[in-house]
């Protein structure tokens, strides 16, 4: 998870701070402008009396990073391109491998499914257009 940088809407907002790894001359003239990606996690507008109580965990290589609350958006700033594993739980069982380049947006939609017991955390890979409208 080296070079993640977090800012959140929210009161408790996370702040990750990694140091920018020093890049060559080389990849910077091929790369974009923004000398990062940015991810953005969020969970969709549930009214309040009808919202699941749990909240969900972001991880990136097996790390939690933020605890996602209903109604809620956070965003990520990846300063170290290449391929991060995104999940919801530690088990691998809702992990997608997620290759990560400069310039470019991506957003998560997560949600709680509906158990027997207890709610289980998923996550979706949504295109920019429907991240910005949800």
């Amino acid at each position: 998870m080296n070079g993640v940088k977090g800012q959140s809407n929210e009161a408790d907002s996370i702040d990750i701070n990694y140091k920018r790894p020093v890049a060559d001359s080389a990849k910077t003239a091929k790369t974009d402008s923004i000398p990062y990606a940015t991810l953005y996690f969020y969970r969709s507008y549930i009214k309040p009396m009808n919202a699941p109580i749990k909240k969900v965990p972001i991880l990136i290589n097996d790390t939690v990073v933020h605890n996602l609350k209903t109604n809620t958006i956070i965003s990520l700033k990846v300063f170290k391109e290449g391929k991060y594993m995104i999940g919801t739980d530690t088990k691998g069982e809702n992990t997608m491998a997620v290759k990560i380049k400069f310039g470019k947006e991506y957003f998560s939609k997560c949600e709680i499914e509906k158990g027997l017991w207890f709610g289980k955390p998923s996550m979706v890979m949504v295109t920019p257009e429907v991240g910005k409208a949800d």
